[in-house]
């Protein structure tokens, strides 16, 4: 008689893509509080690519087979570089694949951490300005610095942001029921 074996459970696989060091961090820390599966974090080493490199990266990314596919944008560096339009038509051709989600920070990742203290929809034209505001409004990081030792301190900056982080996200559903993209 013949055994059969208990099918294993296959797990999803995602990728990140990332342009900066602070996401990476960010997203390590995440990773190891919320005891979550390895995530790939891409590129390995953080470096500014430009927009058609990513859009190559992302097919790449698809074709080997990743379950889901988050990209990272900052809008500060978009709009710096005068590259909307490039991105939009890296928008439109990734529209139909359910397997990538681009995510797009207004202007940059600190927005997420301002929206763990506050409901607002106010435009920030540079991420200093947010900085400046996280400072001012988010008493535990009152002395927030984009740096690696700043990130990874104790207690670290998710552990700091991690009970509020129900209300960033309620505050993020808010934001984008009242935007029309």
């Amino acid at each position: 008689m013949r055994r059969t074996r208990p099918r294993r459970q296959l797990r999803t696989v995602y990728c990140v893509v990332i342009e900066g060091e602070t996401e990476r961090w960010y997203l390590q820390l995440m990773q190891k509080h919320e005891n979550l599966p390895k995530v790939a974090i891409k590129p390995e080493l953080p470096k500014k690519k430009k927009l058609n490199e990513i859009k190559a990266l992302l097919k790449e990314l698809l074709e080997n087979g990743y379950d889901k596919i988050f990209w990272l944008v900052d809008l500060d560096a978009i709009i710096t570089h005068k590259q909307h339009r490039k991105l939009q038509q890296i928008i439109d051709s990734f529209k139909k694949k359910k397997e990538i989600e681009i995510l797009i920070n207004n202007p940059c990742l600190e927005f997420w951490y301002l929206l763990h203290f506050c409901n607002t929809g106010k435009g920030y034209s540079s991420c200093d300005k947010v900085v400046k505001e996280i400072r001012k409004k988010c008493k535990p990081l009152f002395n927030y610095q984009k740096s690696e030792r700043y990130y990874k301190s104790n207690p670290d900056i998710y552990e700091r942001l991690k009970k509020y982080q129900k209300n960033a996200m309620e505050n993020a559903k808010d934001l984008i029921s009242k935007t029309k993209i």
